[in-house]
C-alpha cells in the first residue's frame, strides 16, 4: 500500500489531471459496476475514498511500486507535482 504521503501526492496528481482533460470524456470503465467515469469522476472517486476510488488507487499504487512516485505523477499531470 501507498503511504499517506503517497496517496496524497496521487490524489494531487489526479485533480491536476482532471483539470485538464475534456469535462465530458470518458477515460476509465469499471467492470464488475458497468460505469464509465470522466476523469473528474475518477478524482472524486479517490478524493472520496469510495470502493471504485480505492479499486483505482490500488492500479496507480502498482505503478508506483514499479515506476515511482515522480514517474506516475509525471504520466498523469505532464508536469509532475
Amino acid at each position: 500500500m501507498s503511504t499517506n504521503e503517497e496517496r496524497i501526492q496521487i490524489t494531487k496528481a489526479l485533480q491536476q489531471w482532471a483539470k485538464q482533460a475534456p469535462k465530458d470524456e470518458l477515460v476509465i470503465e469499471l467492470f464488475g459496476a458497468d460505469r464509465f467515469l470522466t476523469a473528474f469522476q475518477v478524482y472524486i472517486e479517490v478524493e472520496r475514498n469510495t470502493p471504485d476510488g480505492q479499486a483505482i488507487l490500488t492500479i496507480l499504487e502498482h505503478g508506483v511500486r514499479q515506476d515511482g512516485l515522480q514517474q506516475i505523477v509525471r504520466r498523469l499531470t505532464d508536469t509532475g507535482v
